[in-house]
């Protein structure tokens, strides 16, 4: 795989914050065939742009694991680090 599958696969543990849903279904492809690891992408965060509606329901409902998943990203990143 090319382009940004390549690139991102040369940064060391990166914290990729997926920026609505379509990007996710992407990432989550991506982690599913090797190229990511899952435990890097904060899942869950809205799309920040005006047009989407729902943007502080979703982060409302998905915040809780966001927050978990950020705790644990970074407490591995302080033992690597």
């Amino acid at each position: 795989m090319e382009g940004f599958a390549t690139e991102i696969g040369t940064i060391e543990c990166p914290l990729i914050i997926p920026l609505g849903v379509n990007v996710s279904k992407v990432l989550n492809y991506l982690a599913g065939q090797d190229y990511l690891d899952a435990n890097n992408i904060l899942l869950g965060f809205p799309h920040p742009s005006g047009g989407n509606g729902h943007r502080h329901k979703q982060f409302a409902a998905n915040e809780e694991q966001m927050k978990m998943m950020l705790q644990h990203y970074f407490s591995k990143e302080m033992t690597i680090g």
